[in-house]
């Protein structure tokens, strides 16, 4: 069997609608003679997946995965680990409508630059029900980019800036950056129960600690298709905990910084951060005011993210002894 010339791995669960619509747009896209392969990783899900994946096999090279642990990232590694893949391989999602030259822009970029193996694509927000726009106390937490998986960097092909990194929706390799074993950290991303983001940073940020290098390709273009759940502000303030929980894991203790630290006077100045942020929070809630909503939104991540440092914290001391003890 031939190798195609594009893997692209979706992993889904109980999204079955969603699905059918991504794998609908997939169908219309210029291939230009590339030949492509889709993988599509069922994460445990109990509703119609499997029907729809084999609904499209006389459409276009499909197949059908099955990962019973919960959780994106281990859906993707089963794919990476349980295939062979093609040169280049692709990640996106189950909620995504790519432009007609998606394939081509992706092959494109990869032929332009040799020495990268790392891209990022442009990602649209495809807002539900007509919506032009966000509400401005929605605009004022910068959610744009964290929750609703909106990204830019320029409108020419460049490397991407120190602290920028692709997203989840558009994104690809060459597959040779998992030849030295680096995969998605299944203890991020996704889950049915706790949700922590950061999928797609902390995989990048592997990568490029293995000598990859990333560029940015902006003709490569996703919309993504935004649920009015995600819109609201409950939806919102869930996602600003995930993001609080990725951001502690990101920016939060290490090891080595703990043991250089105060641990006593840090934890006390980190639960005292929570204590404000709370505050914060609390007299937001006691203001009638539409901007309030973006206000408590920050306050949550904020609360978050130094909750869930001092339970990092608490995790290494009991874990993690120096070299020298």
């Amino acid at each position: 069997m031939t190798t195609p010339d594009v893997s692209l791995i979706i992993a889904t669960h109980n999204r079955a609608l969603e699905l059918t619509k991504t794998l609908e747009s997939m169908c219309s896209l210029d291939t230009g003679g590339v030949t492509a392969e889709w993988i599509i990783v069922d994460n445990n899900s109990s509703d119609s997946t499997r029907d729809v994946v084999e609904s499209f096999k006389s459409k276009i090279s499909i197949h059908y995965l099955f990962e019973p642990r919960p959780g994106k990232n281990s859906a993707l590694n089963h794919a990476i680990n349980s295939r062979e893949l093609a040169e280049i391989v692709v990640f996106t999602d189950d909620d995504v409508t790519p432009k007609h030259n998606w394939l081509l822009a992706i092959l494109e970029s990869c032929r332009s630059h040799p020495e990268y193996d790392l891209f990022g694509g442009k990602v649209e927000v495809e807002y539900p029900g007509g919506l032009k726009s966000l509400p401005r106390w929605y605009e004022s937490t910068g959610a744009r980019r964290w929750a609703l998986s909106e990204h830019y960097v320029s409108h020419v092909a460049s490397p991407y800036p120190h602290g920028r990194y692709p997203s989840g929706p558009n994104c690809w390799v060459r597959r040779n950056v998992f030849v030295n074993g680096v995969r998605y950290r299944e203890d991020v991303g996704p889950t049915t129960t706790r949700r922590i983001m950061g999928s797609e940073t902390s995989f990048f940020i592997d990568c490029l600690k293995a000598g990859h290098r990333l560029m940015y390709e902006p003709s490569a273009v996703v919309a993504h298709r935004v649920s009015e759940q995600l819109l609201s502000y409950e939806g919102l303030l869930r996602k600003s905990e995930w993001n609080g929980r990725w951001m502690a894991r990101k920016l939060g203790p290490t090891p080595r910084t703990l043991y250089q630290k105060n641990i006593a006077l840090w934890s006390t100045l980190r639960r005292a951060s929570s204590l404000r942020h709370r505050i914060v929070f609390l007299l937001a809630n006691l203001i009638p005011l539409e901007f309030c909503k973006g206000v408590r939104v920050n306050a949550t991540r904020g609360f978050t993210f130094d909750d869930e440092c001092v339970a990092l914290a608490r995790e290494l001391r009991e874990n993690y002894r120096p070299a020298d003890e």
